[in-house]
């Protein structure tokens, strides 16, 4: 049960994800006018990170969990 707990811990951050989400969508919105206005040289894989930025960190965190789970799982207590 104890590792359980620890598993659990990893998702405490999820609510927070929503409350950022709209100021991904605002910010790559922002990016996006200003590289069509041309205001911004940048190229577009940097002008649209706002957008795949966050669910490669999630997907990162998400899996480090699950290595951290699996290693809690393997232990044998002593």
């Amino acid at each position: 049960m104890f590792q359980r707990a620890r598993f659990s811990a990893c998702w405490r951050c999820v609510p927070m994800s929503r409350a950022i989400l709209p100021l991904v969508g605002l910010l790559a919105g922002i990016l996006i006018v200003l590289k069509l206005t041309g205001s911004l040289s940048w190229p577009w894989w940097l002008v649209l990170s706002p957008l795949w930025l966050p669910p490669v960190a999630y997907a990162l965190v998400a899996g480090i969990c699950v290595i951290l789970y699996a290693g809690a799982m393997g232990r044998k207590p002593d």
